[in-house]
């Protein structure tokens, strides 16, 4: 079986902690929010957190994802 790529426009995707809709919908739980820089000391800014398709080896291509993104930021590939 193909693994899928799964890319994340950031451009669009700006705000993926109030969105989550990919993390909550995906069957298979493939999306991860993380922190792109740690601040030492002090708070991480909203706009430093991004959506990963992190555990992309568990998407079945069901597009889920792809198709209810408010923002159309995800598409997937194989």
């Amino acid at each position: 079986m193909a693994v899928p790529k799964i890319t994340v426009d950031y451009g669009k995707c700006t705000d993926p902690l109030s969105c989550t809709f990919c993390m909550n919908h995906c069957p298979y739980s493939v999306f991860i929010v993380g922190e792109t820089r740690v601040y030492k000391f002090r708070e991480t800014p909203l706009e430093e957190f991004r959506v990963y398709g992190r555990y992309y080896d568990r998407c079945d291509g069901c597009n889920v994802c792809v198709q209810g993104c408010p923002k159309q930021a995800i598409s997937v590939t194989f």
